[in-house]
């Protein structure tokens, strides 16, 4: 478990919080699971698992988050006209239950409402069992393809890769500092003129130190079809082959730093897209440093390839504050260089350069 992100986790509050690792150690707190504070999280697993965890009973923990998010973005043209203002804002509530059917097994549902469209989304809804050794979820879930590391408000442009479904995930606990997982997920994408339902797979390897302060983990997928960005969303998710990927990601902490490194490529083209946006990838490294417990500064350089409408190099800073126990508040400056006749707005004007700035409050109930 680790510190700082953009946004909050809970930690206990009768505990004294202790660096290790770039992060507070929350091993075996012995204080009442209701006294308890928020904290910040780093990637889109640990803001699912947000909020505060109330036990309403012995076995049902009910936790929530509120983010609020305005984005503002100036676009640099490389024709005459010079810019163009963009403004975006958001407000989400997320509400997570756990239940504890026995020792071993668990369900956990997190919901979340999109405030401005007044739409609600089943976002996972999981049955888990953990043994000694092995563990298993099976549901609508997030794949383990990607960590997706991000100490900013704004997720990294790797984010592409991200990919919920009904799927099968097995964890096997090889050593101290092994994990294998694989996992099988019902796939929506076919062959083209095709049909019927189908499996896409995957797997990686997990590698952590004794006290996490370094991790590094491997992984394989076999059909970036099935993401969240729907990449084949105009062909009907049919595809003429499958698109396999690969991803990696490291971690190295310290008491008052931490940095991530993560790549994720797709490892053939996409005969349906266009040859500028057919084999996409994408590459960020972060490095955060946590002057307090509950402050930190960050900064980001990531890189790109035929991904729509996202810039070749961006760059930026951020800083994310942690009061009042149960709110964060985080602001982002990105700049952003694009490829050359590659991203173009409405009006198909050619972008050649963006600076985008973010904030975000989060609280946690």
């Amino acid at each position: 478990m680790w510190l700082l992100g953009p946004g909050v986790i809970p930690i206990y509050a009768d505990e004294t919080p202790e660096l290790t690792g770039g992060g507070i150690d929350l091993a075996e707190a012995s204080v009442d699971k209701d006294d308890v504070l928020a904290r910040l999280y780093r990637s889109p697993s640990e803001r699912r698992e947000a909020g505060l965890g109330r036990h309403v009973t012995e076995w049902l923990t009910v936790s929530g988050l509120v983010e609020v998010e305005s984005e503002h973005s100036v676009q640099e043209f490389a024709s005459e006209r010079s810019d163009d203002s963009r403004h975006f804002t958001d407000k989400t509530i997320q509400l997570g239950l756990t239940a504890s059917l026995t020792e071993h097994i668990a369900t956990e549902f997190v919901l979340e409402h999109e405030v401005d469209i007044d739409h609600t989304l089943l976002d996972e809804a999981i049955v888990q069992y953990e043994g000694e050794l092995l563990s298993m979820e099976l549901g609508r879930l997030y794949l383990p393809f990607g960590e997706y590391y991000s100490h900013f408000v704004t997720g990294p442009i790797l984010e592409f890769g991200e990919t919920r479904g009904n799927a099968l995930v097995v964890d096997i606990e090889l050593n101290d500092y092994f994990d294998l997982i694989t996992y099988a997920l019902s796939g929506k994408a076919e062959k083209l003129d095709q049909s019927g339902g189908h499996l896409d797979w995957g797997g990686g390897v997990d590698f952590a130190n004794a006290d996490e302060s370094v991790q590094i983990s491997v992984g394989y997928f076999s059909d970036l079809a099935e993401t969240e960005e729907k990449l084949l969303d105009d062909f009907r998710h049919d595809y003429r082959h499958r698109v396999d990927a690969i991803s990696a990601h490291a971690l190295i902490g310290g008491n008052h730093y931490e940095i991530t490194a993560e790549y994720l490529a797709a490892l053939r083209s996409f005969k349906e897209l266009d040859k500028q946006e057919n084999r996409p990838w994408a590459a960020n490294l972060e490095l955060a440093w946590f002057p307090t417990p509950y402050f930190q500064l960050a900064a980001r350089a990531e890189a790109s390839s035929d991904i729509a409408d996202q810039p070749r190099r961006q760059y930026g800073l951020s800083a994310a504050w942690l009061i009042s126990g149960h709110i964060n508040i985080s602001v982002d400056y990105l700049f952003g260089q694009f490829k050359n006749d590659f991203a173009f707005d409405d009006d198909d004007n050619e972008i050649d350069t963006r600076h985008l700035l973010a904030a975000q409050v989060s609280i946690e109930f």
